[in-house]
């Protein structure tokens, strides 16, 4: 028996999933994150899955993670203390960025905060042309003079981002060298390793947060990786932003690829969803600030509003009596009757219902003058409406009607709020997985080992030399081939995705255009060309086949592919009694109404319940309104179905 696990620290939970690659059965533990060593929380979670499933270490063949810690660092500003070195002249780049505001008309608007202050900025001179060519030589007398300022600035990390280093880094690798002999304790990153490719200030900015999260990363990967591979388990994986995974070696070396860790590890999850529902049109989002622990509260003005504080897992919502007491919307769930009022993961969480009740009167419905459940209702309406407000953007603001769509529902709090968006959005469908609480841990074992590398090559589809473009694909896929042989990746499981940056003369912003799985020749060019007319007229509603295509840079996407997993939650038998309680639920359009509570694990395939009703599990809990039906189906995919019409009609 082999297990995949996957393993995603949440802002309240850290959550474990395990897969058995022969059945597709999965399983699950959740724990309260450890905000102050998340190692603990990871260590708990782990032992406790394994312990509940009851998996050797020696039949563990995945663990892959996912971690907020980049992100974190970003946010809340406790990343190290790093500097950047910069061509003399280019110091301000990280201000400047792209000139870009805010609010245009805003002339006394605060700029976004620089991950590195301007007195840990250094200079250096040199110049690289725009052609590559060495237009400054390095001042390599002035190297000594950084190493003692950075000495002096006591800093944990350097960024390196020369002018052009994309087309030559040799001035980059010069000083790096020199920086790295006589700093050796210093980890130090190159814009031109980091990211080699054209515009200065994404360049330098990426090149700024892998040294500004750097070090707290390795710290920690190297911690977590130290005591599961005590413990006999396989090498460590970690979630990039990608959507793949990489070793934890390559993310330490490459800290910006692991930004969007915990998110890409949903949008995999949803994906495989799509995949074995047959539904390809699913809507889905990863990451809202409204989860189950943002915080409700009254502005100076009256109003309520939602976030974008959280109560997080220390303390946590008021209900879970862990000294928060600010309500959230967790507890206002809670009083709406949404939640079970003694526990909640099948009893290891204790609530305190009327602390959550206390609250909400005082902290929200008094200011607003209003009963106790209508505020809390008012809450969960915000929040409803603030997701919805994201689901339109990657659907309506890109040109596809959602109506069109499936919703797929997970997360702790997706499953109780899903048929509320998907009204308010025309959906017809929701889906919920199995173990919707923990599904983005699901999709960290349903993904492959992945890396993206880039290369800036101006020329045009039309004059572009079809050999000098194959042999700069091909060096890119021998550095690709070099890390699936560190991973020990066979060959038989790898493969290489190209794609090339294109745009119309004259445009700032590129479309990525993917390149045919072969030799390019003139053909494949005229073909590039083709799809990025296509592409254009499909993104912006018109293109310009008489343009030439400026080809900006080339990309590939090394892929170590791992077994494909199909998802399968036990069921119960046909005839089990899945009924477990009567409870009280209020809605807006109906006041408070009688509800049946039904234990998932309890449903057999094929049961149809209609709403109000509310389906609980370990890991979370389905809401489904009045006017909506649920179905359970034979792989533990609960099916939600608005009876007022059927999926896709308008």
């Amino acid at each position: 028996m082999a297990w995949r696990i996957g393993i995603d620290i949440g802002g309240t939970f850290t959550d474990v999933a395990l897969v058995d690659d022969a059945s597709g059965h999965i399983g699950v533990a959740k724990v309260p994150t450890t905000p102050k060593d998340l190692t603990a929380g990871v260590l708990c979670a782990l032992d406790m899955a394994m312990r509940r499933y009851h998996v050797a270490p020696a039949e563990v063949a995945l663990l892959s993670h996912a971690t907020t810690v980049v992100t974190n660092a970003i946010l809340e500003e406790t990343g190290a203390r790093a500097a950047l070195i910069t061509t003399r002249g280019f110091r301000d780049v990280l201000e400047l960025r792209r000139s870009a505001r805010a609010d245009l008309y805003d002339l006394f608007q605060d700029a976004p905060a620089t991950l590195i202050p301007r007195r840990r900025r250094f200079e250096i001179t040199e110049r690289i042309g725009a052609d590559g060519a060495v237009v400054t030589p390095l001042a390599e007398n002035e190297i000594d003079g950084l190493v003692a300022a950075l000495e002096a600035a006591r800093v944990d990390a350097v960024a390196i981002s020369l002018l052009f280093s994309f087309l030559n880094p040799e001035h980059e690798q010069r000083l790096g060298a020199r920086l790295r002999a006589a700093l050796p304790h210093l980890p130090v990153y190159l814009s031109s390793e980091v990211l080699p490719e054209i515009k200065e200030f994404e360049r330098t900015s990426t090149t700024a947060v892998c040294a500004y999260a750097g070090p707290i990363l390795s710290s920690y990967l190297q911690r977590l990786d130290h005591v599961t591979r005590s413990r006999a388990l396989p090498p460590l994986y970690l979630m990039g932003s990608n959507g793949g995974i990489l070793e934890a070696a390559e993310a330490m070396a490459m800290p910006a690829m692991a930004v969007e860790s915990g998110p890409a590890a949903g949008v995999v999850a949803a994906a495989l969803v799509a995949r074995q529902t047959g539904r390809l049109d699913l809507l889905s989002v990863a990451e809202v600030s409204a989860g189950g622990g943002s915080i409700a509260w009254v502005d100076r003005a009256g109003g309520l509003r939602v976030g974008p504080k959280s109560a997080g897992a220390d303390p946590g919502p008021v209900c879970y009596a862990r000294g928060g007491i600010e309500p959230t919307v967790t507890d206002c769930n809670l009083l709406l009757g949404y939640l079970d009022k003694a526990s909640l993961l099948d009893g290891d969480l204790p609530i305190d219902y009327d602390a959550a009740v206390a609250a909400v009167r005082q902290r929200l419905a008094k200011p607003l003058a209003v009963d106790t459940r209508t505020a809390a209702a008012a809450v969960i309406d915000v929040v409803n409406h603030a997701m919805a407000e994201v689901l339109k953007i990657v659907s309506i603001q890109r040109g596809h009607d959602p109506r069109d769509f499936a919703l797929a529902a997970f997360g702790g709090a997706g499953p109780l709020h899903a048929a509320a968006l998907a009204r308010e959005l025309g959906i017809a469908e929701v889906i919920c997985p199995p173990i919707p609480g923990a599904f983005s841990a699901l999709g960290l074992v349903g993904t492959d080992l992945k890396r993206d590398y880039v290369r800036t090559l101006y020329t045009t589809a039309a004059a572009a030399d079809p050999k000098a473009l194959e042999a700069a694909f091909v060096a890119l896929e021998k550095t690709g081939m070099a890390m699936l042989d560190r991973a020990g990746v066979a060959p038989a499981r790898r493969r290489f995705e190209r794609a090339v940056d294109a745009r119309y003369p004259r445009q700032s912003h590129e479309l990525v255009i993917p390149v045919p799985p072969r030799s390019v020749d003139a053909a494949a060019l005229a073909e590039i060309a083709a799809a990025f007319h296509d592409r254009h007229l499909h993104t912006y509603g018109h293109d310009n086949r008489s343009e030439p295509v400026q080809i900006v840079s080339i990309r590939v996407t090394a892929i170590g592919a791992t077994a494909p997993l199909v998802i399968r939650d036990t069921v119960a038998p046909s005839g089990t009694e899945a009924v477990k309680a009567k409870r009280q639920l209020w809605f807006r359009e109906t006041g408070v109404i009688d509800a049946t509570i039904y234990d998932r694990k309890r449903m057999p395939a094929g049961l149809e319940v209609a709403g109000p009703v509310v389906i609980e599990s370990l890991e979370s809990t389905i809401l489904v309104p009045p006017g909506w039906q649920a179905k359970m189906n034979a792989d533990g995919f609960v099916l939600l179905t608005h009876l007022q019409r059927g999926a896709g009609e308008k």
